[in-house]
């Protein structure tokens, strides 16, 4: 995703600010022990996920990012023992069909314990586009394996977020409702950084994420508000 290419330096950065931490201290608690686990993070970014999956136990981590800027700093970011370690980095769409056979990971189909989706899904624009992540993440995982996903909570943002300005819309940085549908919206967030970062997204309703789960194979989907 070129919008991200040249944020990569940046993006590090963001996880130390307070909303992050919060969302970092839920993910990993909901990760839990991954010894001995083959795991994927999906939209990967610069790799902070992948390191935190590593550090608790997996043994294979396999990182993806839409974005050769956050894969390349992903790679620099590595510690310098784990360069032949559990940790390897791919740039790749969850959109493209087939996304572990066209990057020469067939071998590892169907065989990941499971897959972290840290604000990935959210670039879905509908749940056509949502269903083509889906269908690689499910290809990915064992029979059994889990997905565990990072993404706007579709109940609060259903309710209120069509309403947002970008003053009313004020979450610790600016975002702003850019486009409705009947089945969700476009927002435009800005990230008070320097240099700023902007990027656009999008917040799909949870019927969106029902109909595309089922269409992907997954049998259920559970919800938790991070606190």
């Amino acid at each position: 995703m070129a919008q991200y290419d040249d944020y990569g330096e940046l993006y590090t950065g963001l996880k130390k600010r307070p909303i992050p931490i919060m969302q970092n201290r839920y993910a990993s608690t909901a990760m839990n022990d991954l010894s001995g686990l083959r795991v994927l993070d999906a939209a990967c970014g610069t790799g902070f996920y992948s390191q935190m999956m590593a550090r608790q136990g997996a043994a294979e981590v396999i990182g993806i990012d839409v974005s050769s800027g956050m894969i390349e700093n992903a790679k620099k970011e590595l510690p310098a023992h784990w360069e032949d370690g559990p940790v390897r980095y791919f740039v790749g769409d969850f959109e493209q069909a087939d996304l572990l056979q066209n990057l020469g990971l067939d071998r590892l189909r169907g065989t990941f314990d499971m897959v972290f989706a840290a604000w990935l899904l959210n670039y879905a624009a509908d749940w056509q586009h949502l269903t083509k992540m889906l269908d690689n993440i499910f290809d990915a995982l064992k029979p059994g394996g889990k997905l565990i996903a990072l993404t706007p909570n579709p109940f609060l943002l259903q309710e209120h977020g069509p309403e947002m300005t970008i003053d009313e819309g004020r979450i610790g940085d600016r975002w702003q409702v850019t486009e409705t549908y009947e089945y969700g919206f476009r927002v435009h967030m800005m990230v008070n950084t320097s240099p700023s970062v902007e990027f656009d997204s999008y917040v799909l309703y949870l019927s969106e994420y029902e109909k595309a789960a089922a269409a992907a194979g997954f049998p259920c989907l559970s919800w938790e508000v991070g606190t």
